[in-house]
């Protein structure tokens, strides 16, 4: 955890992050409150994916509290989506079983953090990618798949 770390490794974590927004040429804010509170937004993304980018432009972009219903009504609103519908939506058992659900079959393909990323292939293992430094070796994966398949 980020906040475990000594306060020099804190400070080049976040040059860090910043370094890397640079390398990828995104915008990037660290949020407010940390650690993220995510469990509606998750919800939310589960029952409404289109959501999923918007969510996470508002806590990486805008630096925004994914936590505080009030920023999370602000982006369904500004989505075009009835807020007080879809937040109610987030206490529903189903959605959260189906989040419970999601959440255990990650961590059944090795997943312990955020940003995980599993590659399926058939007849092939599954690849776990975990870290942001580790998109340009999931990419990689992802080449090296696509030229075999037109080779062939």
């Amino acid at each position: 955890p980020l906040f475990a770390m000594n306060k020099p490794k804190q400070k080049y974590m976040g040059k860090d992050l910043q370094d890397w927004a640079k390398y990828w040429d995104v915008p990037f804010k660290f949020p407010q409150a940390f650690p993220l509170r995510t469990v509606q937004a998750l919800r939310l993304s589960i029952i409404e994916p289109k959501l999923t980018q918007a969510l996470y432009q508002e806590a990486w972009v805008q630096g925004h509290d994914l936590g505080d219903e009030e920023v999370l009504s602000r982006v369904l609103t500004d989505h075009g989506y009835d807020a007080e519908v879809y937040l109610e939506q987030t206490q529903t058992q189903s959605i959260k079983d189906q989040l419970r659900t999601n959440t255990e079959e990650a961590k059944d393909k090795g997943a312990f953090g955020a940003p995980s990323f599993i590659l399926h292939r058939p007849d092939e293992a599954t690849q776990l990618f975990w870290g942001q430094d580790r998109l340009t070796l999931l990419c990689e994966a992802l080449i090296k798949k696509s030229l075999e398949v037109k080779m062939t």
